[in-house]
């Protein structure tokens, strides 16, 4: 049974940000699989959007390399800005992504 104030998840959204979970972790979609415990095959399946992952997976996949499971389901963006940040910007840029990237959410 489902409440009304129950969230849903739109599983096309997380479709759409494994690919880029992974261009910001700079891993290939082979170590995305083994994070996640399934094959290469399936993976792939996951990211075009033709087989709907497993919640095992997405918590290994999370687990493995540190990413926000508010992310992969909600589009929840200030763990990809942390990311980015620290990646390509100094200190005094990566406040301010935080502070005004709120629109980028997937």
């Amino acid at each position: 049974m489902t409440s009304k104030n129950s969230t849903r998840i739109d599983w096309r959204a997380v479709y759409r940000r494994l690919p880029i979970t992974r261009l910001v972790l700079g891993i290939s979609e082979i170590e995305a699989a083994a994070a996640a415990r399934v094959s290469l095959r399936t993976y792939r399946k996951w990211e075009a959007g033709h087989d709907r992952p497993t919640n095992t997976g997405i918590l290994a996949f999370a687990y493995a390399y540190d990413v926000s499971l508010d992310w992969l389901a909600n589009g929840e963006c200030s763990w990809l800005l942390d990311r980015l940040a620290a990646k390509n910007a100094p200190a005094e840029r990566a406040a301010y992504l935080r502070t005004d990237g709120q629109g980028l959410t997937g």
